[in-house]
């Protein structure tokens, strides 16, 4: 019986009513930092950390502190898709939630069977799964990337903050994205060893103009008996993952002394280890004049033995960034980006940011078509679909209409179609300063793949792109910058909009016949 109350309970939880506000909750704490005229939260996690953010999936972790498992159901598929998205594109969960929240408005007005909807929004969900986009050149890559980077981190920081931030990972990026490299590769493996090519600090006393890019590897230790910086070989032991305790200094000190058997004294050595070295261990290395560095982070000694050639004397000297000592190597083709900020917080957000700008380019960069960002997309988008439906004025005589109520809402449907038809020559003025990225041609494709035999259907969809354009109105677009995002990106964004819909109303679907099989059981 208890059960019986815990699954009515649910139940009742779960519906579309309930969706719409969870969504509309989520779209309100987010709307404060959208757009380049957002402000940046100020939000306190669960262990007492403050968090200064613009980003919108870190501000969700956040607030929600069981963000893995929240108690409210409809919650949890929201902050699930939330992060699908944050994991797959780097961006645009503000953009996902304020799509979301209007459709399922729009839906909750809708007449007929939950059934045929799902049906519906599961074709247009597989219809954009399938679109294909142009793809760039290796050539044309590093501008694409600074224009989506750009406009990326203008949504992110201040105008000061975001024009030093870019400026320094525009150079940090160009040195690895060359003519000749394979683009995705380069990036993937950016993305996988971030964490160890990246250095950010505290420096109380320095900006984030300070932040700079260094020719070479960084690595976070100072190196013993350093005497003469110069060339050295350059061994590394490694010892896999010692989480389990199964060595012991014995093993290690094998290991050393089989490594001192095999030294020259011809030429200088410096040996590289993520163990920390026993004083013993230390004092017989320097009587054979090794250099040590021990006590190495395990991920940047598997990276450098990665890289070494065997035998290869390398550039070896010790260095400062700012108040943290570690040694310089000279490896080739390597570059260090080092972000500084006045605290903790902001120099771990800079790097934050930084990593999400490399998932962001893993998704876009291969797609050379671009749109203009602050809204243009999703209007331009929402006039293709209206221009494609007859009008609803002429499709269903007002006369049909037995309601005062019903009456209104198709009289404000067609002000709304009115009014989208007023800005034609606007559009289409801003479809032309673009033609030479065919941006007309992909957008056509986008619009083709949304429409299905319901134009209600298609026009909640042509009602919920206006939800960002909306929300932009007031804050205008990096100045007098040009801002661009990818319209593969945006084209993202709008089949996980309508995955999540799929997936609420289905389980809403669910949720029905469960309480309809309670009401009217089998005699």
């Amino acid at each position: 019986m208890e059960r019986q109350k815990g699954v009515a309970g649910c139940s009742r939880e779960f519906s579309l009513e309930s969706a719409v506000q969870e969504a509309e909750e989520l779209g309100t704490l987010l709307s404060c930092s959208f757009g380049p005229g957002g402000r940046a939260a100020l939000v306190q996690q669960p262990t007492g950390q403050l968090t200064v953010t613009r980003c919108g999936w870190a501000v969700l972790k956040a607030v929600y502190e069981d963000i893995q498992e929240p108690p409210n159901p409809i919650r949890r598929i929201l902050l699930e898709c939330a992060g699908k998205i944050e994991n797959c594109l780097g961006d645009g969960v503000k953009c996902f939630i304020f799509m979301l929240s209007a459709l399922l408005k729009h839906v909750q007005q809708l007449k007929g069977s939950r059934s045929r909807l799902i049906t519906e929004f599961s074709r247009l969900q597989m219809s954009v799964a399938q679109l294909t986009f142009l793809e760039y050149g290796t050539a044309a890559v590093a501008d694409h990337c600074c224009k989506i980077t750009s406009t990326f981190f203008h949504t992110r920081f201040p105008v000061s903050v975001s024009l030093s931030l870019e400026q320094v990972f525009h150079k940090w990026l160009s040195r690895y994205l060359t003519r000749d490299c394979d683009v995705i590769s380069t990036l993937h493996h950016l993305y996988k060893n971030f964490a160890v090519l990246c250095v950010h600090q505290q420096l109380g006393s320095r900006s984030v103009c300070d932040c700079h890019v260094v020719a070479g590897f960084l690595v976070s230790r100072p190196a013993f008996n350093l005497c003469n910086p110069g060339p050295h070989v350059i061994n590394v032991l490694l010892f896999g993952d010692d989480s389990d305790g199964a060595l012991d200094v014995i093993d290690v000190e094998c290991e050393v002394n089989s490594f001192l058997n095999e030294v020259s004294d011809d030429v200088p050595t410096l040996l590289l280890t993520s163990h920390i070295l026993s004083d013993l261990m230390l004092f017989s290395l320097r009587r054979k004049k090794v250099v040590v560095l021990h006590g190495v982070p395990q991920a940047e000694a598997e990276y450098v033995s990665s890289l070494l050639q065997r035998n290869v004397p390398i550039e070896v000297k010790s260095a400062i960034e700012g108040t943290l000592e570690c040694t310089w190597l000279g490896l080739l083709e390597v570059n260090h980006l080092v972000l500084c900020g006045p605290t903790e917080t902001l120099s771990r957000e800079y790097a934050s940011s930084c990593l999400g700008a490399i998932r962001l380019l893993l998704m876009t960069a291969k797609h050379r078509t671009l749109v203009k960002a602050g809204g243009w997309f999703e209007r331009t988008l929402n006039f293709k679909l209206i221009s494609k439906l007859e009008p609803i004025y002429q499709r269903q005589s007002v006369f049909s209409v037995t309601s005062r109520a019903e009456l209104l809402i198709r009289h404000q449907q067609y002000r709304n179609l009115k009014e989208e038809g007023d800005n034609i020559e606007k559009l289409s003025s801003e479809i032309s300063l673009l033609s030479c990225c065919d941006s007309e041609k992909e957008l056509v494709s986008v619009a083709q793949a949304l429409l299905c035999t319901d134009r209600d259907v298609v026009l909640a969809i042509a009602g919920s792109l206006l939800a960002v354009p909306h929300k932009l109105d007031k804050s205008p677009w990096c100045g007098h910058r040009q801002a661009f995002e990818s319209l593969a990106f945006k084209a993202q964004i709008i089949q996980h909009v309508i995955s999540a819909a799929v997936q609420i109303l289905r389980i809403g679907s669910m949720v029905n016949i469960s309480k309809a099989s309670k009401t009217f059981p089998n005699q």
